[in-house]
């Protein structure tokens, strides 16, 4: 919408997102995200384990903005974080993680589906 009022710091973000996610394809990163007993498994790339990772993940509900869930990753020893189901009901997520790795920004997002 070119009547947004800030619209050029949309159109910032808009294009940190754009390499953010271009430095995650030229990396070849790729997060695994799946329902396991009573929980959502994230589970981080061997690359990242070793490296300070910063970032939050964002389960989207288009159908209902009160059904997003936002996580801050949180890795643990073995490279993986958990959620409980809890958190969730059942349906499709579009799950958004943004991290950062030193002074590098990266962005991956996914579908997750939950019954």
């Amino acid at each position: 919408d070119l009547d947004a009022p800030d619209y050029y710091d949309q159109e910032l973000a808009y294009q940190k997102r754009i390499d953010a996610s271009k430095n995650n394809a030229a990396e070849g990163v790729k997060w695994k995200i799946e329902p396991q007993n009573n929980q959502v498994v994230i589970s981080y790339p061997d690359s990242l384990q070793a490296s300070s990772v910063n970032g939050s993940i964002l389960f989207f509900r288009a159908s209902d903005a009160n059904l997003d869930v936002k996580e801050i990753i949180k890795l643990d020893e073995n490279g993986q974080q958990f959620i409980p189901l809890t958190e969730f009901i059942k349906g499709a997520y579009l799950v958004k993680i943004d991290w950062r790795v030193g002074e590098k920004n990266y962005f991956e997002q996914s579908n997750l589906f939950l019954n």
